[in-house]
């Protein structure tokens, strides 16, 4: 969110990251509690949260998706909400909301053709495209869709989508968590953790690493997200609100989008100054090596 708001992106991506945190308040106050309206707040901000996720990945060229799509976005989690709570059948929602995040893996794999290969030759010299970042290409780009543009920029590389795959194998390996734990909890899990007991108990807890692995695949895919609405902005002036590439690039400079990744797990994308800093220190630790050698 911090992130978010310091490169000055549009609003659905700090909700983005936003909804993760309401859901895990929700998913807290319900496991504490037990109670059927924690429950509420645990599963209504999953659906809302998704929702957002879907309209994030819409079309990255866009400050917002077309009203049709807005409108049916925020009304299919509203209908979901509506139903769960007059039939309050599990069933129901798990099949719904499940249709969600089925949705924007397609969203999110179909974004990947807004990553650009580098073009041989575009770069004016070593020095400002040898070393760094390999998320981060100086290149002429060819934009291989329906709006192309030539425009000398730092742009996420091809690969980013890594950031994406990362997120998918995370959330897929916590929803694994959560079906074994559904299936076995009271026939083999109980008794093995009363068997074990503590420390190691622990890491039968299946349903605790379903909240662990799908948070940081959910936090993986928003920044994803927010990569490929970068990506568009810094390649093409004529992305709507592309305002934003004036400030990062600040006179044409090298080096004005990059991922950092923060204990080499958690991944944000940074613009303008911060990027071409993280880009200049990388290339400077490079050079040394190379002189070592």
């Amino acid at each position: 969110m911090y992130w978010v708001t310091k490169a000055k992106l549009e609003r659905r991506f700090w909700w983005g990251y936003g909804f993760l945190v309401i859901v895990g308040l929700g998913s807290g106050l319900f496991h504490g509690t037990l109670t059927y309206w924690t429950q509420l707040l645990d599963e209504v901000p999953m659906l809302f949260g998704s929702s957002n996720f879907i309209y994030c990945a819409f079309d990255p060229w866009l400050v917002r998706p077309p009203l049709w799509a807005q409108i049916a976005i925020y009304t299919y989690p509203a209908w979901v909400t509506a139903v769960y709570i007059m039939n309050r059948s599990v069933d129901f929602f798990q099949i719904f909301y499940g249709l969600m995040p089925v949705t924007i893996g397609f969203q999110a794999m179909g974004l990947r053709r807004y990553f650009a290969h580098a073009v041989p030759g575009a770069m004016d010299s070593p020095a400002e495209g040898s070393f760094g970042d390999e998320n981060a290409t100086t290149t002429e780009i060819s934009v291989p869709f329906s709006r192309p543009t030539p425009r000398l920029a730092t742009v996420l590389g091809p690969t980013t989508p890594r950031i994406l795959y990362l997120g998918m194998f995370s959330y897929l390996f916590g929803w694994l968590h959560w079906l074994a734990d559904n299936l076995l909890c009271y026939s083999h899990l109980l008794p093995l953790k009363e068997q074990v007991g503590y420390p190691w108990r622990f890491f039968l807890e299946l349903h605790g690493f379903w909240h662990w692995w799908s948070g940081y695949g959910s936090y993986l895919i928003v920044t994803y997200l927010v990569a490929a609405r970068v990506n568009v902005v810094a390649r093409d002036p004529r992305a709507e609100n592309a305002r934003h590439a004036v400030a990062w690039s600040e006179g044409g400079k090298v080096w004005d989008t990059g991922v950092r990744w923060i204990g080499g797990f958690l991944p944000v994308i940074v613009v303008g100054s911060e990027a071409r800093q993280m880009h200049a220190a990388t290339a400077a630790a490079a050079g040394k090596g190379k002189k070592k050698q």
